[in-house]
Formats: C-alpha cells, sequence, structure tokens
C-alpha cells in the first residue's frame, strides 16, 4: 500500500539557513551558510528515501496536492528540533504518527537524538544532522 509522508518543522526551523542553539535558550540563524532548498521539501524526500530503501510493507511517496488522501495510509514527521548545539551535538526531536487509510492513528513515537560533531563547522553540522536523520529514518522504518 501507499503511504503517504508528509513532515512539518517547527516555526523556527522553516528559515533558509541552518539553525544553531547557542545557549540553552537562545538561538541563531546561519546568515553565510543557506539551505540549496527548503529544508521541509530536503527532510521529506530523505525520509521518503531511507524508508523505500529500508522496508517493503509500505511503497512511501511525497505528500502532493494532486493526490487524493482519501484511503491512503499517511506517516506525519513533525521534528521541533533540526539544529546544531553549543555542546558540540546536532538534535533532532518531535514526534511521527502512522495514520492507517481509515483515519486512525495507529503508532505514535516521541524522538530525541543526539549525534556528536566529528569537528568544530558547517561541514561538521551538516554532516551529523544527516546522520540524525538516517536514524530516524532506520527507527521508523524498523517500527513500521
Amino acid at each position: 500500500p501507499v503511504l503517504i509522508v508528509n513532515t512539518e518543522l517547527a516555526e523556527y526551523l522553516q528559515q533558509h539557513g541552518l539553525v544553531y542553539r547557542s545557549t540553552a535558550t537562545e538561538i541563531v540563524q546561519a546568515q553565510h551558510n543557506r539551505w540549496a532548498q527548503g529544508i521541509k521539501q530536503q527532510l521529506n524526500r530523505r525520509i521518503v528515501a531511507g524508508l523505500l530503501a529500508r522496508q517493503r510493507l509500505y511503497w512511501p511517496i511525497e505528500v502532493n496536492a494532486a493526490l487524493d488522501l482519501d484511503n491512503k495510509a499517511q506517516l506525519q514527521v513533525y521534528l521541533q528540533r533540526f539544529n546544531g548545539v553549543y555542546t558540540g551535538q546536532a538534535e533532532l526531536a518531535g514526534e511521527w504518527l502512522l495514520i492507517s487509510s481509515r483515519g486512525q492513528i495507529e503508532r505514535t513515537e516521541h524522538f530525541y537524538i543526539e549525534v556528536p560533531l566529528a569537528e568544530p563547522g558547517y561541514p561538521a553540522l551538516v554532516a551529523a544532522l544527516s546522520a540524525g536523520l538516517e536514524q530516524l529514518t532506520e527507527a521508523i522504518a524498523k517500527a513500521l
């Protein structure tokens, strides 16, 4: 069966640049290092590709305005955190929900993933966020 994947981000993450938590209560958006494309679309595409490679129960596809969402299973991924941290970590946090083709929540899980940066800097942060996204996709695939 088809699984429609939709990724949503906390409002502060819906920016053109990487987000970094500089203290326990402050965030900074990168001004010089920008995402090549909208981060929501990039994350959704990566989750779909990861699920295609890791499980065979569903055929994941990206949400699309042309799709009839009726009678289709859906995976909703909500990211409250997708950022670097002053502690030298990348962090991903949020929740995902598997919604049946009948519209009932079949499974929901909260997640918090930390990945240490190999070294300081933008490339290391992007690599750590990517590794965290791989961990998240792997966990979702196993749960399906």
